[in-house]
């Protein structure tokens, strides 16, 4: 079972990550070769490149997320993976749904979202959303 804790200091974390991701967006050339036709799996861990940029990370109770900025061919996006401890387990669907607005996604725009094995038997949920210009 994993614990969900949100509290003042974990909401100010996430607005700090939040930021530094905001400040330091990931560019299409540095990501662009991982794209895949929507279906077609993402390839492992493994065969991915080790130039891609790490994504800012925090541990909300037992849940492990990573975010970041990227630069897709339809705009910003915001970018948000998050995975449990345990193998074969992936997040609820209650705690994704706090996770993803506590990360400033919102139902009003049209979002992305895909299961990622990025370890042998661990997934990740991970969901992409463009950011609109207030």
């Amino acid at each position: 079972m994993s614990v969900l804790i949100i509290d003042e200091a974990i909401k100010a974390q996430v607005n700090e990550l939040i930021a530094k991701a905001l400040e330091n967006p990931v560019q299409w050339d540095k990501i662009k070769h991982l794209a895949v036709k929507a279906g077609e799996p993402l390839p492992p861990q493994a065969q991915r490149p080790d130039d891609v940029p790490e994504p800012q990370k925090i541990i909300i109770g037992s849940y492990r997320c990573a975010y970041s900025v990227e630069e897709q061919p339809h705009g910003m996006c915001r970018h948000l993976s998050v995975s449990t401890p345990k193998p074969g387990m992936v997040p609820n669907p209650i705690a994704m749904k706090l996770i993803v607005e506590l990360f400033g996604f919102t139902r009003t725009e049209p979002a992305h979202e895909w299961l990622e094995e990025f370890d042998h038997n661990h997934h990740a949920h991970n969901i992409a959303q463009l950011m609109r210009k207030s």
